[in-house]
C-alpha cells in the first residue's frame, strides 16, 4: 500500500522528471529505498496548467519499478503528448501534477461488472488499443456504456467496438496529486475543490456542511500530530456525513448511502470503513476510524463552548475552557463524552485532543461563522 510518504516521494520524482524534460536537463533523481516504490507497476502522469490539460502519458504494463515508471511517464507527459504544446519553463510553477498508479489489467467477460469511478478501461482489437483512466469517466459524468464507447473511440475503433468483439480489460488506480491552489498540498482521490463540490451536491444543510468542514481540519490536524496520512484523513473528515440529508429519516441507512456515493468516486475502502464505523456499521479497527469516531462529537462540543463565551467566537476560548464545559453533564448533552474520551486509543490525552481540534477549527473560524 502506498502511504502518504510514498505518494509525496512519487510526486517529487514526477516533478523533477517534468522539469528536467522541459528544461532539457538531466533530472537529479536517485533510486528510492522504499520497497513499495521498487515494486513493478504501471503509472500515468497527468500535467495541467491553470486547470487545462497539457499532457497525460503513462506505462500500462508493470515492466519497471514504480518510481521508474513515474519518472518516465512524467518526462513523456511533458514533452511527448502531441495533442498539446509542451509547457514552457516559465509555466512550470503554475503546473500541477497528478499520478495514477495502475493495478494489473483484468480481462472483462461481463461488461456489467465494470464500476464507473472505480475501474479504468483498456479496449483493444488487432493493433489498436485505447485506455481511459477511472477518473476520466467520473469527471465527464459518463455511465458505463458511455465509458465503453469513449474507450473504444480512444482506440481508434467505432464506439460500438466494445460489444462487437473487441477485448475489454479493467484496472483500478491509486490517484493523487498536487492541489490547484498550492502544489505543496497533496490530495488523494479527489482534489479538495472536487470533494467539497461533491459534498454540497448531496448535503445542503448549512450547519452540517460547517460540521464537515470542522471535521476535515480536525482530522487533518490529528493526522499531522500522529504522523498519519493527512490527505486521507482530511478527505474522510470532509465527506463522512455526505448522505446525512438523504438518510435523516432513516438513520439505519446513514453511511450506507455514503458508501455508494464514495465508491462511485473511487474512494478506497479504508476511508469508507471509517465513515461507516462512525455510525456503528463497520469495525473501528484503524487509526483513521478511531480518530473520526472521537472527533465527530468534538466539533459540536467546541462550537457549543464558543457560543457561550462572551465573544461567541472560537478565538475567545481555549482547551481548558472546553474541558471544563465537558465536565458539566448538562452542557451540550448531544456531544458524547465517552466517544470523545476514546481519543486515548490514539495515544492522546483528552486535553491534547481538544487542543488539536480547537487549534484547527480556529484556523477556519470565518468559514464556521465563529
Amino acid at each position: 500500500m502506498l502511504d502518504h510518504l510514498h505518494r509525496a516521494s512519487l510526486i517529487q520524482i514526477a516533478r523533477a522528471a517534468v522539469e528536467g524534460a522541459v528544461r532539457r536537463k538531466q533530472p537529479n533523481i536517485s533510486a528510492p529505498e522504499e520497497a513499495a516504490l521498487l515494486e513493478p507497476a504501471g503509472a500515468f502522469v497527468t500535467l495541467r496548467n491553470k486547470g487545462e490539460l497539457r499532457g497525460c502519458i503513462g506505462l500500462v504494463e508493470p515492466t519497471s519499478p514504480l518510481w521508474e515508471a513515474v519518472q518516465r511517464a512524467g518526462a513523456l507527459a511533458a514533452t511527448q503528448d502531441f495533442r498539446f504544446q509542451p509547457p514552457r519553463p516559465d509555466e512550470l510553477p503554475e503546473s500541477r501534477l497528478e499520478i495514477s498508479v495502475l493495478s494489473s489489467l483484468e480481462k472483462v467477460d461481463d461488461p456489467s461488472t465494470i464500476k464507473v469511478g472505480t475501474h479504468g478501461l483498456v479496449i483493444e482489437s488487432g493493433m489498436k488499443r485505447g485506455l481511459l483512466l477511472p477518473q476520466v469517466a467520473r469527471e465527464w459524468g459518463w455511465e458505463r456504456e458511455e465509458f465503453l464507447q469513449h474507450t473504444s473511440e480512444k482506440a481508434g475503433l467505432p464506439p460500438s467496438a466494445w460489444c462487437e468483439g473487441a477485448a475489454i480489460y479493467s484496472f483500478t488506480a491509486k490517484v493523487f496529486g498536487e492541489e490547484d491552489d498550492d502544489a505543496q498540498e497533496l490530495y488523494l482521490h479527489l482534489k479538495r475543490a472536487e470533494a467539497l463540490a461533491l459534498l454540497k451536491q448531496h448535503l445542503s444543510t448549512a450547519n452540517l456542511i460547517k460540521h464537515c468542514l470542522a471535521a476535515e481540519v480536525v482530522l487533518k490536524g490529528l493526522a499531522q500530530a500522529l504522523g498519519e496520512d493527512a490527505p486521507r484523513w482530511r478527505l474522510c473528515g470532509l465527506l463522512h456525513d455526505i448522505d446525512y440529508d438523504i438518510t435523516v429519516k432513516d438513520m439505519s441507512r446513514h453511511t450506507l448511502v455514503a458508501e455508494e456515493i464514495l465508491q462511485r468516486q473511487g474512494i478506497d475502502e479504508e476511508i469508507i470503513a471509517a465513515v461507516k464505523g462512525h455510525n456503528n456499521l463497520a469495525p473501528r479497527d484503524t487509526a483513521l476510524a478511531k480518530a473520526l469516531w472521537a472527533a465527530d462529537p468534538l466539533t459540536g462540543m467546541i462550537v457549543a463552548a464558543a457560543l457561550i463565551s462572551p465573544a461567541k467566537k472560537l478565538a475567545g476560548i481555549d482547551a481548558a475552557f472546553v474541558l471544563n464545559r465537558m465536565k458539566e453533564k448538562s452542557f451540550a448533552r448531544g456531544a458524547n463524552r465517552e466517544q470523545m474520551a476514546s481519543c486515548q486509543e490514539l495515544g492522546l490525552s483528552l486535553e491534547q485532543f481538544i487542543t488539536i481540534g480547537l487549534n484547527e477549527m480556529q484556523k477556519i473560524a470565518p468559514q464556521l461563522g465563529l
